[in-house]
């Protein structure tokens, strides 16, 4: 099924994210703010489906397992996931295939960076726009052969912003395709730099 309108309850990725699988307010999901964990107590989209006989694959961003994400009881310091997350709860029951990152956008960039398989190797990709590389990963996966049904999600983070320089970077094919876009008569006088960071964010949209 094809949604042409969608809405989400809570703008931050990672919460409207949680709300999506979960089919809750991110009030309930534990996952309300950036950096938590989706709550372990909550099922999801992948639990319910697993349950009934299907596989349940993930691949992208996740960024819902807690970014602090256990403690060193030598120390008591705690240590962070920002990449790979491993078996388990943290999964959110995307126990069949899960690879990706848990925060992409801080262990890649548009064009190259670090992207972990379900193992935990670090298979990265480099010369390939982000986007491009992560949909690969998702045909190749639904053109395999499958022994039961499946569900497969796929979170891209684009047009999410690169958060260490601030922009939304498209694909080299559309770097100029909306450099004067249009912009609805009641937006044109709002404050702030969102006309510089418009045609970027056009051209990330445009990509998926």
């Amino acid at each position: 099924m094809n949604f042409s309108q969608c809405m989400t309850n809570q703008p931050l990725c990672s919460s409207s994210r949680a709300s999506f699988i979960t089919g809750r307010y991110a009030t309930e999901t534990g996952a309300w703010k950036l950096g938590l964990g989706l709550s372990h107590s909550v099922p999801t989209l992948a639990t319910f489906l697993r349950e009934a006989g299907y596989s349940s694959n993930f691949i992208g961003k996740w960024h819902l397992a807690p970014e602090v994400f256990g403690m060193d009881r030598k120390t008591d310091v705690g240590w962070t996931t920002l990449g790979w997350v491993p078996p388990g709860p943290e999964r959110g029951g995307f126990d069949d295939l899960w690879e990706g990152a848990n925060v992409l956008e801080i262990v890649s960039y548009p064009y190259q960076g670090n992207y972990w398989n379900n193992d935990g190797k670090n298979i990265g990709f480099k010369d390939e726009y982000r986007v491009d590389f992560l949909t690969g990963r998702a045909v190749s996966f639904i053109e395999k052969a499958h022994d039961k049904p499946w569900l497969l999600f796929l979170s891209q983070l684009e047009p999410h912003h690169q958060n260490d320089v601030d922009q939304f970077v498209p694909p080299e094919r559309y770097a100029t395709t909306y450099e004067d876009p249009h912009v609805p008569q009641d937006l044109r006088n709002l404050p702030g730099n969102w006309r510089s960071h418009l045609p970027g964010y056009y051209g990330c949209v445009q990509a998926n």
